[in-house]
């Protein structure tokens, strides 16, 4: 965020670089945790395939339902990391993006 002075550009950067890692971890844990839906222990296997739907839907929040919340709510906190100079250039942008109607 740093970079751009605007939480929608700084989530829009998070997803597209963090996303693919996500992505690829999960698969990787959900790999391993379906092999044990093959055990003899029914308990096991069971408990297995809910951990492997618990670790999709996991997945999927951490890359859609957290971006999403993160830009809605605009917590404080993102605002408070930035410097005076980042402050003052994310007021002109929003201004020159309100002069020229691209904003409300």
């Amino acid at each position: 965020m740093a970079d751009t002075a605007d939480i929608d550009e700084a989530v829009r950067r998070a997803v597209r670089t963090t996303g693919m890692a996500v992505s690829f971890t999960a698969t990787c844990i959900v790999g391993g945790i379906v092999l044990w839906s093959f055990s003899s222990l029914r308990f096991q296997a069971e408990m297995a395939q809910l951990l492997s739907i618990l670790m999709v839907i996991n997945m999927l929040g951490a890359i859609t339902m957290v971006p999403s919340l993160y830009s809605i709510f605009r917590p404080k906190v993102a605002m408070a990391l930035l410097t005076p100079d980042q402050l003052e250039a994310m007021r002109r942008q929003k201004e020159a993006e309100r002069k020229k109607g691209l904003i409300d």
